[in-house]
């Protein structure tokens, strides 16, 4: 294995509409190259990560596999440097990066990670945005285009054409072949540094409510649903995680389910409703008011989290977010 290191000569920033929920946050930007689509069946051949440094620079790493017995160490290198991150950022990476590293790791006898939050661009720009309608498709290099983006990239290979450079490179040696490879997941990660502007034109309150975000750096918000009677917040126990239940928390006005074999928990919060409009009492849970009391749908102690069939995204994010906090406060205490 082969570990190539570029550092970025300029100054990486979160736009503002994710800044706000990952302060202070490691970020990574993953992307990686295969030999193939099965996880099953084909190998990791690149590993790469874009992370943000502390003094707001940026790294590029590149884990390459120079053959097939390289592959457990390329793994076991490069799922310890995405473990630190707090946040990763990819590109349909819930489908295929990430689904494709968990296979992996499971085929090499390797304990499950515990990944950090997964942001999947892809995922934001078609739950939140009207590209869709706007553009012929929604691959990245079409993104890449739309936002002016295009010219910047130096590769000229897709990831078919990788996959045959790679094969030629194992049976003959040619690093041309291999720099063509690394190029072209180098400009992946860049691109997609770039892509993050993209947030700009989408609606991320909308996107964090459908695609969940973390709570605490242990507990990840992963649904949210709003029933009849209650609202439910599902999610992930990352690390620690631990066998909970109550069912009379804050004033008897909770549920809530910690469960350690599926590391998931389930938060019920009572729903109250009024001419078609569903509104929460923040009087029984402790939480500080002064979050919403400027906001449009705070009145007199209740949180309306949905008026005329319309959900507020805002308000029942913020809402969540400070709720799973706090529980997950006590949770460090039991």
């Amino acid at each position: 294995m082969k570990i190539i290191t570029e550092t970025l000569n300029e100054r990486l920033n979160l736009p503002i509409g994710l800044s706000t929920y990952f302060p202070d946050s490691r970020v990574g930007i993953l992307d990686i190259e295969t030999t193939g689509l099965s996880p099953s069946q084909n190998q990791v051949i690149i590993g790469g990560l874009l992370v943000f440094n502390g003094d707001k620079t940026g790294t590029i790493r590149q884990y390459f596999s120079q053959g097939p017995e390289d592959e457990k160490d390329l793994l076991y290198s490069y799922l310890r440097e995405i473990n630190k991150c707090d946040l990763l950022v990819t590109y349909n990476g819930k489908s295929f990066d990430m689904n494709f590293l968990e296979i992996r790791e499971n085929k090499m006898g390797f304990p499950p990670s515990q990944f950090p939050y997964n942001l999947d661009l892809y995922l934001v720009i078609r739950k939140a945005s009207d590209l869709r309608s706007k553009l012929p498709n929604l691959r990245q290099k079409t993104i890449e285009n739309y936002l002016g983006l295009g010219d910047q990239r130096r590769d000229t290979i897709n990831g078919l054409e990788s996959i045959q450079l790679y094969q030629d490179y194992i049976k003959t040696g040619n690093e041309k072949a291999r720099d063509k490879i690394l190029l072209h997941n180098r400009d992946d990660l860049y691109q997609l540094y770039k892509l993050l502007d993209v947030v700009q034109v989408c609606d991320m309150e909308k996107a964090f409510h459908h695609l969940g975000f973390p709570g605490t750096p242990n507990l990840q918000v992963t649904q949210t649903k709003r029933g009849a009677h209650y609202l439910e917040i599902q999610g992930i126990q990352r690390h620690n995680s631990i066998n909970y239940y109550s069912f009379g928390d804050f004033g008897e006005s909770l549920q809530i389910a910690f469960d350690k074999g599926s590391r998931t928990f389930q938060i019920m919060v009572p729903l109250f409703q009024r001419q078609g409009s569903y509104y929460l009492d923040l009087m029984p849970l402790a939480l500080d008011e002064n979050s919403f009391s400027q906001d449009f749908s705070y009145e007199s102690g209740f949180l309306i989290v949905e008026e005329g069939g319309h959900l507020n995204y805002k308000s029942l994010n913020e809402f969540t977010r400070l709720l799973v906090e706090k529980i997950g406060k006590e949770r460090e205490n039991i």
